[in-house]
């Protein structure tokens, strides 16, 4: 028997979460970035060294040339599990309507927000975007969590694209919807 449309709706089981990795350590992804290159390097000149069909043997130093290529591959593949060995995964979980929209209310923006807005001709922000993005961030980080203070610490100290990733994710599990499912648009 199918179930009626409210038992339907009523069967979401899971609140909208989204996994946002951060980078923890810049000097594992710049040599990673090194190694590609030298990776890219080593493949054009293996490339260039390598014996083309009909036209004899390969060029001396087409062994070294292969060598430096497999050596540069492995240097990427040691390189990528360090970059992966420092990410840590944040998990956000949508926080449901009412604790959002009480977050929002009692972020509202200031005076100056608000004519700042005016003077541009944008619609006023709902909310202090200083204060509420870290109050965001905190409530929807499930795991780990991120307390208020830490969230805090983060805006201060990160620049703002590194907090836009956070923030990004936040907003998305709080306000958005699963529209994309198979390839196929639902909405």
């Amino acid at each position: 028997m199918k179930p009626t449309t409210f038992d339907h709706l009523k069967s979401k089981k899971k609140p909208l979460e989204r996994r946002v990795p951060i980078y923890t350590d810049d000097d594992v992804i710049a040599a990673l970035e090194k190694a590609q290159a030298a990776l890219e390097a080593a493949k054009t000149r293996e490339t260039a060294l390598r014996p083309r069909a009909g036209l004899g043997e390969a060029s001396p130093g087409h062994g070294g040339a292969q060598a430096a290529l497999l050596a540069a591959q492995d240097q990427v593949e040691q390189a990528t599990t360090a970059v992966e060995e420092s990410v840590v995964w944040v998990v956000f979980r949508s926080p449901g309507r009412k604790a959002y929209d009480q977050l929002v209310g009692e972020h509202p923006p200031t005076k100056q927000q608000v004519e700042e807005c005016k003077e541009a001709g944008l619609q006023t922000a709902p909310y202090n975007g200083e204060t509420f993005a870290p109050a965001l961030i905190s409530l929807c980080a499930a795991d780990p969590p991120i307390s208020p203070a830490q969230a805090a610490v983060l805006s201060e100290e990160w620049n703002t694209n590194e907090l836009m990733d956070l923030f990004t994710a936040a907003m998305a599990v709080a306000t958005q919807r699963r529209v994309d499912v198979l390839g196929k648009s639902y909405g």
